[in-house]
């Protein structure tokens, strides 16, 4: 067996609340920010007690009477240290699940999910307010959130894998060279004539549905609401945030949905509807035309493949200023 590391310097009191999984380690003296195998120290001041992960090292020299498993605050601190992301939040998988249409609840790919997490990084401002003629740095902008986010997707599931649960992660997919729906070029320029006829429109909106919605998820977590233009809008950076998700058995404390109001579109004039150029939302909030803004994108390029971003009903939306 390894040699466990030396424990911290400085006074340390464990103590046990309520059951043996609740584990407070605690310092009395400054805390400098180090790391060890399996947990973190976070920076506190000397008046205050430090909150520790439990180390596994404490598990082994306790025999396990102190369980590395269920010391759900400390997972989701380390979870949310280890993201790095610009908004972090946590659905009750169950409460969604009860509220998502079938074929799109978290139990279609992971039956045991406890929990939802979700990371969220905020896009730079300059390519997005010059838009339409800044769709290509809008564009490269776009995909490196999205490539950052992923890469942050799988460290996190590691983690959650190593202390011993399960973790199912939900990439963003439509990167430049992915294609890993296997998508035609050719099929897709021949549907982008034909995507607005009545019934293939009602195919291309299904088809085109999320299997797990982020933007839905992340309201679930309390991390904004959904205006007009149908995306999530955050306090924090409006619509100008992507987001990934991971699925996990660890049952983690939730958010709850908000009730702050951020889109007020009467403040605006429908900023986002009046930008739209392909004519896809609609005043009254309903579903995005989905075969409309493919029809659109199509025309940009095609999307996961080539060519570029519209964003338009992102980069007008006046939610994120403060």
């Amino acid at each position: 067996m390894s040699e466990a590391p030396a424990i911290p310097s400085g006074a340390i009191h464990i103590s046990c609340i309520g059951s043996p999984s609740a584990v407070t380690v605690s310092r009395t003296l400054p805390v400098r920010s180090r790391e060890f195998p399996g947990y973190s120290i976070l920076s506190a001041p000397a008046e205050k007690d430090a909150h520790y992960a439990l180390p596994s090292y404490l598990c082994r020299l306790t025999g396990g009477l102190l369980s590395c498993k269920g010391v759900d605050m400390d997972l989701v601190a380390e979870l949310k240290a280890r993201a790095r992301a610009t908004v972090f939040g946590i659905a009750d998988a169950g409460s969604y699940e009860r509220k998502a249409p079938e074929g799109h609840r978290p139990s279609d790919v992971m039956s045991n999910a406890r929990s939802i997490v979700l990371l969220g990084e905020r896009m730079l401002d300059t390519p997005l307010d010059g838009l339409p003629g800044t769709r290509v740095e809008y564009t490269a902008n776009f995909h490196i959130t999205n490539d950052r986010l992923n890469h942050s997707l799988f460290e996190l599931c590691g983690l959650l894998q190593e202390s011993g649960h399960k973790a199912f992660p939900i990439p963003y997919k439509e990167m430049p060279g992915w294609n890993l729906e296997k998508r035609s070029a050719g099929s897709l320029k021949l549907l982008g004539k034909v995507v607005t006829f009545p019934r293939i429109r009602d195919f291309a909106d299904s088809a085109l549905r999320e299997n797990l919605s982020y933007r839905h998820m992340a309201r679930e977590a309390g991390l904004g609401e959904i205006g007009v233009n149908n995306l999530l809008l955050t306090p924090e950076c409006g619509p100008r945030v992507r987001f990934v998700a991971l699925l996990t058995d660890a049952e983690l404390e939730p958010g709850r949905p908000s009730e702050q109001r951020l889109c007020v579109p009467e403040r605006c004039g429908y900023a986002c509807v009046r930008a739209c150029p392909a004519g896809a939302l609609s005043r009254d909030g309903s579903p995005t035309d989905k075969a409309a803004c493919l029809k659109y994108y199509i025309k940009l390029g095609i999307p996961g493949m080539s060519g570029v971003r519209c964003g338009l009903c992102v980069a007008r939306c006046p939610a994120e200023l403060k």
